[in-house]
């Protein structure tokens, strides 16, 4: 469980699942369709299933792992394909509502019909290019008739890639 993987667990999970549920208010109820980039394990996604029952979670990430990019020393010690299994068993029991696509960011815009996406989750690779490249992907696939949220993960100076995109992104764009 969570309590028992201390590494997961965290203030962020509760944090998004509160602007979530903070979003959905503001809009007056509803479904909100959220993608998650870069789910790994899935924990982050087992939160937010069972902590907000209005959300239908895509969750993307090609289980690459050799690349450098999964986090911290889970390149060495997990098996992508471990990884995945674990994610997947989390994703199917919540049936409908999760849909875990084990491919790449842009692989999985280009099969979604622009402005139909409520929020999305940026935690893939932490890459400077990788997270331009999902900015430029996923900031069409948001809806433009509500507000929407984008969210991610390690802005911080240990990935300054993702600090710096972020930066560019934020600059002159409109709320969100």
């Amino acid at each position: 469980s969570m309590n028992e993987e201390p590494r997961f667990t965290g203030l962020r999970f509760q944090v998004l699942a509160e602007l979530l549920q903070d979003l959905r208010q503001r809009r007056g109820g509803g479904e909100l369709l959220v993608v998650e980039i870069g789910v790994f394990v899935g924990q982050l996604s087992k939160f937010i299933l069972q902590s907000t029952d209005f959300v239908r979670l895509v969750g993307v990430d090609p289980y690459l792992g050799d690349d450098g990019t999964f986090p911290g020393h889970f390149s060495r010690d997990l098996h992508p394909e471990i990884a995945f299994h674990q994610a997947a068993s989390i994703y199917e029991s919540f049936g409908e509502r999760a849909m875990l696509l084990p491919t790449t960011s842009s692989e999985v815009a280009g099969s979604l019909a622009n402005h139909t996406v409520d929020a999305v989750f940026i935690d893939g690779c932490h890459l400077y290019s990788c997270v331009k490249t999902d900015f430029q992907t996923w900031m069409p696939k948001l809806r433009n008739d509500a507000e929407v949220l984008v969210a991610g993960h390690d802005f911080s100076p240990q990935w300054p890639g993702v600090v710096q995109a972020v930066h560019e992104e934020r600059t002159g764009q409109r709320d969100v």
